[in-house]
């Protein structure tokens, strides 16, 4: 039987484990160093530790070590925002670059260090704190945008030409909105120790813009050759889920393929989607 001694050994041994840091954690100095950061967008000024969505990614992984060497989401973020400056002197692009990373201290802990659905999940924060430090429907929007889009940038060699459409229609053939979305998402890219390749999807993006820049359609019923009233009455729908998946099908089908705008087609089409 183990001595009392060599329990109390083992127990101290076990809180010392439990109440480690995690690998994300930086030293006691370099956190609270980052904390004091000032950060500078437009006339407005504040410090990391201010903001508490900010000062809460002290505690978070920036993500899996082979994306983020730099391990700690809130240096993640101070290196961003360096990038960004050097990048570009527009406020917009300097605050989203601050941002974009904030839902990141509301993801499944249990999963960490992957950050799933933080783009999403940042949205509102950044509402949040856009507010709280007084600035603009224009700077909100925008940072917004970076917040729930800066993933599909990255991906960009992965989008299909309805994705790429989708996704330029965001930019609602704004141009220089969609440079500025462009450098925010580069600083992201530069924003992580050891990373000076040049950013890919930046080039890529700015070679399909001229072609897939074109304004989406504002509703399937309004531009397709047939609408849910036709449907509803030749195959018996009613309004609902289904409905709509199968004109959100034929819309993205005619964008691709506009030849197939006829109300012969189209029925053919969804017949098949519903019985084939």
């Amino acid at each position: 039987m183990a001595s009392t001694a060599k329990i109390e050994r083992w127990a101290t041994g076990f809180r010392s484990i439990a109440q480690k840091k995690p690998w994300w954690r930086l030293s006691e100095d370099e956190e609270k160093d980052l904390l004091n950061k000032e950060f500078e967008v437009g006339d407005v000024k504040f410090r990391a530790g201010d903001i508490k969505d900010l000062a809460d990614q002290v505690e978070v992984p920036a993500g899996p070590r082979e994306h983020h060497p730099e391990l700690n989401q809130l240096l993640h973020t101070s290196l961003v925002y360096d990038r960004a400056r050097e990048l570009s002197d527009d406020p917009m692009v300097i605050l989203a670059a601050i941002l974009h990373d904030l839902g990141k201290t509301e993801t499944n802990r249990d999963e960490f260090p992957s950050q799933h659905r933080h783009e999403s999940l940042g949205v509102p924060m950044v509402e949040r704190v856009v507010r709280d430090l007084g600035l603009g429907q224009d700077y909100e929007d925008f940072a917004k945008l970076v917040a729930e889009y800066h993933l599909t940038c990255h991906r960009a060699e992965d989008l299909t030409p309805k994705g790429l459409r989708r996704f330029f229609a965001r930019f609602k053939q704004d141009r220089e909105r969609f440079e500025s979305f462009l450098t925010t998402c580069e600083a992201d890219h530069l924003g992580r120790h050891g990373v000076r390749e040049p950013y890919a999807s930046k080039e890529l993006l700015q070679s399909k813009w001229d072609e897939f820049s074109v304004p989406l359609p504002p509703s399937p019923s309004s531009t397709l050759a047939i609408g849910g009233r036709e449907l509803m009455q030749e195959f018996d729908l009613k309004p609902g889920p289904k409905l709509g998946e199968i004109l959100t099908h034929l819309r993205d089908l005619v964008l691709e393929h506009p030849e197939l705008n006829t109300p012969e087609h189209l029925m053919g089409i969804a017949k098949n989607k519903l019985y084939g």
